[in-house]
């Protein structure tokens, strides 16, 4: 035998093969799961069969393959029960059925290029249809889209807005009927492109702004249809009209009826990301929040020394301990507090985040003390907090003069407060970490304490 990987089953021809070898180390075998069993057989089965019916020869070929799969279907009846046999017999004559109208508007529609029951994979070359015009093809058809796209651009959407405008026209009894997700990585996508999209009924657009660690840059063309014949075109075409009618993109083509699992893969990763936080609904003041997000990182690979103009925002489950800490102060009266969370989850920006809602509440901006345990950039930290709290002072030495917030070091001199003059301090925030270690584990724990001094002593 040829020396290599295989991932078959075992025939009784493969195994004379490998008894020949003599030597047992010199071939690998796995027992096959009961669970994955039905998969691999029928994997199995689909070779054997195309390779037998293909030999066919002569005048009666379809007859004759007809009658081989009759008796194949015989055998599986008589294991399974009669009433399977009306599901699996053929009909005379071969015919394959193409579509059911709800009227005969619908007769009209015209079918992607590629047959719905067979993946296929488009080269962007003159040989096979344009990205584009299969996507036109498959809207037109389909019961809900679902798209997965880092960089839409109006020059892409305008080729398909009609046709996307037809489909959302109909609504759709279990959510929204377009369903879009995209970022603002890079500063690629056109802000009047996704406000063109929200524009549609029926439509839905979810949007990551995190361009430092998320990065989506995944390209996803989703297609259901209630039939079980939905489509789906993976690959690096982005919503633009190069991508779509001319570039040298590849893309796959997913049948749902020919690879049911990898389908349910997409299917269910699209479902992971909607349902994340990570991606926020687009609506509201999200077209400025999204024009800003996307200026941003266009200035920033255009002026690649330039700093710090971009918007800070809470993550999710920082949003959810500020909550927690204004109910603790509104509520129970409560004004010391003691933050514990991982290194690196944000508890210096959560006590900025803290104090900016403070002053936009207050209508005031008090002045306080952020003492860290250090700063990885001496430039970073400090900036992040300024342009959450806009009222920036930082004591780093005796030279510079505060005004309402103070932010210094652990490393930082006794004196180095003692410099902020006398300006009343309403509030202190501390970030330190602790480490303990045993016999076995080390471990660090990072903490914020946060206290209003004005009450402290209460």
């Amino acid at each position: 035998m040829q020396t290599g990987l295989y991932d078959q089953l075992v025939t009784v021809a493969i195994q004379r093969d490998l008894d020949q070898l003599v030597d047992p180390r010199l071939y690998a075998l796995a027992p096959i799961d009961s669970e994955d069993s039905h998969s691999a057989i029928a994997q199995y089965l689909e070779h054997v069969l195309a390779n037998c019916l293909a030999a066919f020869r002569g005048g009666e070929v379809a007859e004759r393959q007809r009658r081989l799969v009759d008796r194949i279907v015989t055998t599986l009846t008589e294991e399974l029960g009669s009433d399977w046999t009306d599901a699996l017999n053929i009909s005379t004559p071969f015919r394959r059925l193409l579509a059911v109208h709800a009227n005969n508007a619908g007769a009209s529609c015209e079918r992607p290029d590629t047959p719905l029951a067979r993946s296929a994979l488009l080269t962007g070359s003159r040989l096979d249809p344009s990205l584009g015009s299969q996507l036109r093809k498959e809207i037109a058809t389909a019961d809900q889209i679902d798209i997965l796209c880092s960089f839409i651009k109006w020059s892409g959407l305008r080729t398909l807005i009609e046709d996307l405008r037809q489909v959302a026209a109909k609504p759709f009894v279990s959510g929204p009927r377009i369903r879009v997700i995209t970022t603002s990585y890079m500063g690629a996508t056109d802000p009047k492109a996704v406000e063109e999209l929200a524009r549609l009924p029926n439509t839905e657009i979810r949007v990551s702004y995190d361009t430092k660690r998320t990065r989506l840059h995944a390209k996803a063309y989703i297609f259901h249809r209630e039939t079980g014949f939905g489509s789906a075109y993976v690959g690096s075409a982005n919503l633009s009209n190069t991508a779509l009618s001319e570039g040298l993109e590849w893309t796959t083509k997913i049948s749902h009826y020919e690879l049911p699992y990898l389908w349910e893969k997409i299917s269910g990763s699209f479902e992971t990301y909607w349902q994340d936080d990570e991606f926020q609904v687009f609506n509201g003041d999200a077209p400025e929040r999204m024009r800003r997000a996307i200026a941003h990182e266009r200035a920033s690979a255009n002026e690649p020394t330039a700093k710090f103009t971009f918007d800070l925002r809470p993550y999710p489950f920082q949003e959810e301990i500020l909550d927690v800490l204004s109910a603790e102060r509104e509520v129970q009266q409560k004004h010391r507090h003691l933050i514990v969370a991982a290194t690196g989850t944000g508890k210096t920006m959560i006590a900025a985040f803290d104090y900016a809602r403070t002053c936009r509440e207050s209508g005031t901006k008090p002045s306080s003390s952020l003492t860290a345990k250090r700063f990885c950039s001496s430039h970073w930290v400090p900036s992040e907090a300024f342009f959450v709290t806009r009222t920036l002072v930082i004591c780093s030495s005796a030279e510079e003069t505060p005004n309402r917030l103070a932010i210094c070091s652990a490393q930082s001199k006794v004196t180095t407060l003692a410099n902020c003059g006398d300006t009343h301090l309403t509030s202190l925030v501390t970030s330190l970490s602790m480490s303990f270690t045993t016999q076995r584990h080390q471990a660090t724990v990072s903490c914020l304490i946060m206290c209003n001094l004005e009450s402290f002593w209460d």
